[in-house]
């Protein structure tokens, strides 16, 4: 008579988080805390698309429309966009993840706020999405360097040694013209919020924080427009 096997438990993987954190840093891209500071705010008034709120739908408060819900388009065009970074379409290997997964990332102002997004390899994306060291580090670099979290959440500061300085796009000093088009379905909008691009700011350099951040502070003076960064082989 045949015996049934059971599952292989799963080892305890702690040892080797550290290592896959540093790996992430290393070829992973943050967004500029300069260009965080400059934009001060999500950068559309987007949330997470769900059922019962399908795509291109309104989000309404007291009858009035505040913003839309849309898939995962408008974080990425806020962090390429913010970045200076038009070729939004050449982004082979490229994930774009929330720090924060839902239900903390769907609301309007923490879905395309620029503090919660990671431009990471397609093939570490989906540990942005565990409650795991790797996304306690990401969570408290958000809190830690951009000066941001979203409301209701506390991060706490990770347990051991932390990866190397994590990398950061380069400061971009103005908004890019994109970040108009996503008002034009949002007729009602409040319009006494004002413009969701960020003002231009003057030129400065990025403060050492903990966990580090890299990247040139500099402002681009060209109008020419950036690649987005080929994704890095990992073998």
């Amino acid at each position: 008579m045949a015996h049934s096997m059971r599952t292989p438990l799963l080892e305890p993987l702690d040892q080797y988080f550290s290592s896959l954190a540093r790996m992430v840093a290393n070829t992973s891209w943050l967004p500029h805390p300069d260009t965080v500071y400059a934009l001060g705010r999500a950068a559309f008034p987007t949330a997470r698309a769900r059922r019962g709120h399908p795509r291109f739908t309104f989000i309404c408060d007291n009858g009035k429309r505040v913003g839309m819900y849309d898939d995962n388009t408008t974080p990425r065009w806020a962090i390429l966009g913010a970045h200076g970074i038009r070729n939004w379409r050449d982004r082979k290997g490229w994930a774009f993840a929330h720090v924060w997964p839902s239900p903390a990332s769907d609301n309007i102002n923490s879905f395309s706020h620029l503090a919660n997004l990671v431009m990471i390899p397609e093939c570490f994306a989906s540990l942005t999405d565990k409650n795991c060291l790797l996304t306690g580090y990401l969570r408290w670099h958000a809190k830690t360097v951009y000066g941001w979290k979203p409301d209701d959440e506390e991060p706490q500061m990770p347990v051991g040694p932390g990866p190397s300085p994590f990398r950061t796009m380069h400061f971009f000093h103005l908004a890019p013209r994109g970040y108009r088009a996503i008002h034009y379905p949002i007729k009602d909008r409040n319009r006494a919020e004002g413009s969701w691009r960020p003002e231009r700011t003057a030129a400065g350099s990025s403060t050492s924080k903990p966990f580090g951040t890299s990247g040139d502070p500099t402002p681009d003076s060209s109008s020419s427009s950036r690649a987005i960064p080929r994704s890095r082989a990992i073998s």
